[in-house]
């Protein structure tokens, strides 16, 4: 629970980042507060929220669209807002981009993504 003290300070300070620098690593800063946002536990307790979690990685995608980590970031917050048809649109995106590596879906937070997704093929 300590580290839940800095949260608000790297939301600061990453969306700093994003006015300055929105270009950061393919979109970086605004990736970054997807994630935050995603993870971060809501209110009260933190500044965990859905919707910024969405509009953030939007941006990055809309940034780097060919990046796929911004793809997989996207749809893997789409999943969790239960909008599984998007979130494997998206999914498929990031599977067929250029910078797209294997070991990015054996990131825990991508496990989920796949087997709904692939789950989603199989029942096709």
């Amino acid at each position: 629970m300590k580290g839940l003290d800095l949260v608000p300070r790297m939301e600061q300070e990453a969306l700093a980042a994003s006015k300055l620098s929105p270009e950061v690593d393919h979109g970086g800063p605004d990736r970054f507060l997807g994630e935050l946002y995603l993870k971060a536990p809501s209110a009260p307790i933190s500044i965990g929220d859905m919707d910024n979690a969405l509009e953030f990685y939007e941006k990055a995608v809309k940034f780097a669209p060919d990046f796929a980590m911004n793809r997989l970031g996207l749809a893997t917050a789409l999943l969790e807002d239960d909008e599984v048809e998007e979130a494997c649109v998206h999914y498929n995106k990031a599977l067929h981009s250029k910078c797209y590596d294997e070991k990015l879906l054996k990131v825990d937070s991508c496990k989920k993504l796949v087997k709904a997704c692939e789950g989603k093929k199989a029942a096709e």
